[in-house]
């Protein structure tokens, strides 16, 4: 998954399923990608890493951060 953000420079399933230039089907690919990102049990750790990055990079007193799960 990461390395299909990287190489494509998208988020988008389809987009990083095409960067992965795999042989099977897209169709299977952003399948696989799909099952496998809803089964990924750390989603709050990587929130909280997120956002923890982000405040070391903003103005907080003039900021507006809208995170979602």
């Amino acid at each position: 998954m990461l390395y299909g953000i990287l190489a494509g420079n998208k988020v988008h399933l389809s987009e990083i399923a095409r960067s992965l230039n795999e042989t099977i089907p897209l169709k299977k690919t952003i399948w696989r990608l799909s099952r496998n990102l809803f089964a990924f049990e750390e989603k709050e750790t990587v929130m909280e890493n997120y956002v923890s990055l982000v405040k070391k990079q903003t103005d907080e007193e003039n900021a507006v951060t809208v995170c979602t799960l």
